[in-house]
């Protein structure tokens, strides 16, 4: 039930993409301008700014359970909005608003799920919240190009709405109900949420609970602490360059112009609306398998192949749009290439660094400095997404798609070459194992 929460921020996050085509097309019941398409697929990014730092706040005050829940009227009432206007204006106060929602999702949804799961499927809430993320991308990639502008916004609202119908019969977490001295409490939900009839069966993990608690109460960081060893910076910078590496190559990006880019290509409206669903499903199918690799080849390998694997197919990419739109060449022979190979970069890219990008948040932030540390991080993300989903428009329309995927080329090389280099790996090996490896300047990170 709490996972419908992200569902529904995936859904409210690509929504516009298999609709962008048709709004800026001549029958258009909101008529865009290719500059006005830009800013409503890139200002939902604005209202991921606004909450983070009051919902770190919240949290602590109000309990996860609340705050998780008002992501769902903001869903809603984004959602109702949308039936009742046709204005250009509006549409962009829904989407800053259903960036506020996504915020709850993406920032308070992942320590719901980890203070209430037992500790042997922790390993595994990533790429189940990985996988429901993609999901909710299917779920309007494969309904937006059937149905009318309406009739999409009534489907999209059924996901928030299941939400809250289900999640408001969910325990509290039991961590914050500890925290706040609330033990009767957190005892119930800890016996609810583990299936079991009496509550002195979960004696010993609340024990464990409250430990948890104490020893966090006594290391309070600031994000002038996460700077103050070289430890924490090198960890700051690692996540925050794999992350960026994602971003600037044109993930974000891909998956918010899924349809516009296919239709560009040279695919028709219909065609580009099967090649962006075939796209969201590779993903979604080929996140497990990820999951199965990180754990049993290790975080390096994947991270590698899936950058690697990236910047060869942005490269291609890019040579057939130059080849395309510079020279005389017979390419008719490849016109399934840029479909194949966009689909393949998002697979390669989804499903190894974006999904990686977490575990190594969990792995290489102390606990004293995780939550400074993923606000920090949530907050660069989210200014660099803005920034590339919308000059993704400028640049293709002033310059080219080629030298548009030739940019993504580079960042994803960049992104190879700073993760053989620098990016150290870290399965099997214990916190303090892995705070001793970012300590160590002479560790070659490049044995696999």
């Amino acid at each position: 039930a709490a996972a419908l929460c992200n569902f529904s921020g995936s859904a409210a996050f690509v929504w516009i993409a298999p609709l962008l085509v048709r709004l800026q097309g001549p029958d258009s019941e909101i008529p865009l301008t290719a500059d006005q398409g830009s800013w409503v697929v890139s200002i939902i990014e604005v209202g991921d700014l606004i909450l983070p730092i009051p919902l770190g706040f919240l949290v602590d005050r109000l309990g996860r359970k609340p705050v998780l829940l008002a992501s769902g009227p903001l869903f809603i009432l984004s959602w109702v909005l949308i039936l009742c206007t046709r204005s250009v204006e509006v549409l962009y106060v829904v989407r800053i608003i259903q960036g506020m929602g996504i915020a709850v999702a993406y920032t308070v949804l992942p320590l719901y799920l980890a203070e209430i799961a037992g500790t042997e499927i922790r390993a595994t809430l990533g790429y189940f919240f990985q996988g429901v993320w993609y999901a909710g991308n299917i779920y309007e990639y494969s309904i937006g190009p059937f149905v009318s502008y309406q009739t999409l916004a009534w489907l999209s609202m059924v996901p928030p709405i299941v939400f809250l119908l289900t999640f408001v019969w969910f325990p509290e977490s039991p961590y914050y109900l500890a925290m706040r001295g609330r033990e009767l409490e957190a005892k119930k939900a800890l016996a609810w949420l583990r299936g079991v009839e009496k509550e002195d069966q979960v004696d010993a993990e609340l024990a464990a609970i409250k430990d948890s608690v104490e020893e966090e109460k006594k290391s309070k960081a600031t994000w002038k602490d996460l700077f103050a060893t070289g430890v924490g910076r090198r960890a700051f910078l690692i996540v925050n360059l794999v992350a960026a590496s994602y971003i600037f190559s044109g993930g974000t990006a891909l998956f918010s112009y899924a349809t516009d880019t296919f239709t560009k290509t040279g695919a028709g409206v219909e065609s580009a609306d099967l090649y962006t669903i075939i796209m969201g499903v590779s993903v979604l199918l080929c996140v497990p398998f990820s999951g199965v690799a990180v754990d049993r080849m290790g975080r390096r390998p994947v991270l590698l192949v899936s950058s690697g694997g990236s910047f060869l197919c942005l490269l291609a990419v890019s040579i057939y749009f130059y080849l395309s739109a510079n020279t005389s060449v017979d390419l008719s022979s490849f016109s399934w290439s840029p479909y194949f190979l966009i689909i393949s970069y998002t697979v390669l890219i989804g499903s190894g660094v974006e999904a990686i990008v977490p575990v190594l948040q969990a792995e290489m932030f102390s606990n004293s400095t995780r939550g400074v540390a993923s606000g920090l991080s949530f907050f660069l993300m989210t200014v660099t997404s803005f920034v590339w989903l919308k000059l993704y428009q400028v640049v293709s329309d002033g310059a080219g798609f080629y030298f548009l995927y030739s940019l993504f080329t580079f960042f994803a090389a960049l992104g190879t070459i700073y993760i053989y280099f620098c990016v150290p790996e870290t399965k099997g090996k214990t916190f303090a194992e892995i705070q001793a490896l970012l300590g160590d300047k002479n560790e070659e990170s490049t044995d696999l």
